[in-house]
């Protein structure tokens, strides 16, 4: 009877006591890792300049975070998501508070206490982009035009059943903002859509041969009165290191760091035919067999000295082509070269300056060999687009 009445005497305690009940903070804005904190904001905000008269600055917070959204992207200035307003206010406040001083004195502050009693020195070369080596001359924008989206809609993959896909013209001007600007997809302006949108329709039409596709269509009307094969390298970025046996992604190890080389075949017009892609240290040669197995006949092949093999000169000659390729200085058998034609092959070293505008072909952020060759392959897309249909009237 006693333990009866001991649970019924805890039962009503219990149905009479008050609970707590412990609700959840709402969500706040969430902060972009390239966005400054709380903390870090109060840290930085005391040495900025004080404007006490005439019209008050904006933000500087959200104009700091801009900066910081260019700093960590890569992207150029006028590529800046609207959250951040103007990119000229961005840009004019960096280049002003540059001009004062402004950064050094912050990093000055900061490193005022630092631990002296150990300290280390060393230096780090860095590539300049070829948009930093005071090139002359405009650049178009990598963006969507009206005759291009017409060209590439009919190879893009149907979807006559199930839910209707997302704007695939806007999806594709996600992709070629990244191209442009090789800023990380996760760092993709809200305009286009979903970032993880883009990059799945990006790597499934990649795994569906669609670019590919596209580059031989484009490619199948070239002009193949005259082909010229070479190589570039592109220096690896850190971010597309990070893999495990990287000799299987097309990557190399040399002096410079891990690079990657692209071979590429273009027409008189500078336009690509094929593409491919090696480690960095691999010789020029190495893919020339594949490149040049559709060589047609009655063409004429250029190349520099790297390619003066006697089985090129002998696969040109069974395609029915001339391979007017400089002879190597221990070449002991004369052969016919022709200095005039060969200065055309400049063409050639053209394409390579034009697909390296776009960023994320200038370096390479990918670990993946063939994500990187795709990006490859668009910015070639976007060559061939602008010859065949921007340039008509």
């Amino acid at each position: 009877m006693s333990a009866i009445r001991l649970i019924s005497d805890l039962q009503f305690l219990v149905a009479n006591t008050e609970i707590d009940v412990i609700q959840a903070l709402k969500p706040g804005p969430r902060i972009m890792r390239y966005e400054l904190t709380d903390f870090e904001w109060a840290a930085i905000r005391p040495f900025l300049p004080n404007k006490p008269r005439g019209v008050p600055r904006v933000n500087d917070r959200r104009v700091l975070n801009g900066i910081f959204w260019i700093l960590r992207s890569g992207a150029p200035w006028r590529d800046l998501p609207e959250s951040f307003g103007p990119y000229t206010t961005c840009y004019n406040r960096f280049v002003r508070w540059r001009m004062a001083g402004i950064w050094d004195l912050i990093m000055k502050a900061l490193a005022e206490a630092h631990d002296g009693s150990v300290q280390m020195i060393d230096t780090s070369i860095v590539r300049v982009h070829q948009h930093g080596g005071c090139a002359g001359g405009s650049e178009k924008r990598l963006m969507g035009r009206s005759r291009g989206g017409v060209a590439i809609k009919p190879m893009l993959p149907n979807k006559p059943r199930g839910v209707p896909r997302v704007n695939d013209r806007r999806v594709l001007n996600g992709i070629f903002w990244v191209l442009r600007s090789g800023a990380p997809w996760r760092d993709l302006p809200a305009a286009f859509g979903p970032y993880t949108t883009c990059y799945n329709r990006f790597v499934r039409w990649r795994r569906a041969g669609v670019w590919s596709r596209i580059i031989d269509a484009l490619a199948a009307a070239h002009d193949a009165a005259v082909q010229m094969i070479d190589t570039s390298i592109v220096r690896v970025h850190q971010h597309g290191a990070c893999i495990t046996r990287n000799q299987r992604q097309s990557m190399g190890r040399s002096r410079g760091g891990l690079t990657s080389k692209i071979h590429a075949v273009v027409d008189s017009n500078g336009l690509p035919v094929r593409l491919a892609l090696s480690p960095g240290e691999a010789h020029d040669v190495r893919l020339a067999g594949k490149l040049l197995s559709r060589l047609k006949s009655g063409s004429m092949l250029l190349a520099d000295r790297g390619y003066d093999a006697d089985w090129i000169r002998e696969l040109a000659m069974k395609k029915g082509a001339w391979a007017n390729i400089p002879p190597k200085s221990n070449r002991s058998d004369p052969i016919c070269f022709s200095p005039y034609l060969y200065r055309a092959r400049n063409q050639v070293e053209r394409f390579f300056n034009r697909i390296k505008q776009c960023r994320r072909v200038a370096t390479r952020y990918d670990r993946l060999a063939r994500n990187y060759l795709a990006f490859v392959q668009l910015a070639s897309i976007r060559l061939w687009l602008a010859a065949r249909y921007e340039s008509t009237p």
